[in-house]
């Protein structure tokens, strides 16, 4: 799980790669609020055969240098 459905903070992925080979989920409290930052040429990778949700209504979105999912 990235985040939490009973918090406000959001986190960071920054300059480097984060695979997923499994279950993911992105939960923020605030439906609003971002819940994944992606700075620096920050790339999250969904594998083949894995899953990911969103929990709420958090974003992903690129904080400045190109990040990618």
């Amino acid at each position: 799980t990235i985040g939490s459905a009973t918090s406000t903070s959001e986190e960071t992925l920054s300059a480097r790669e984060l695979d997923n080979y499994g279950a993911a989920t992105l939960a923020n409290f605030y439906s609003n609020a971002s819940g994944l930052r992606m700075a620096s040429s920050a790339t999250f990778v969904n594998e083949a055969g894995a899953s990911f949700s969103f929990i709420s209504d958090a974003a992903i979105y690129d904080a400045g240098g190109g990040g990618s999912f």
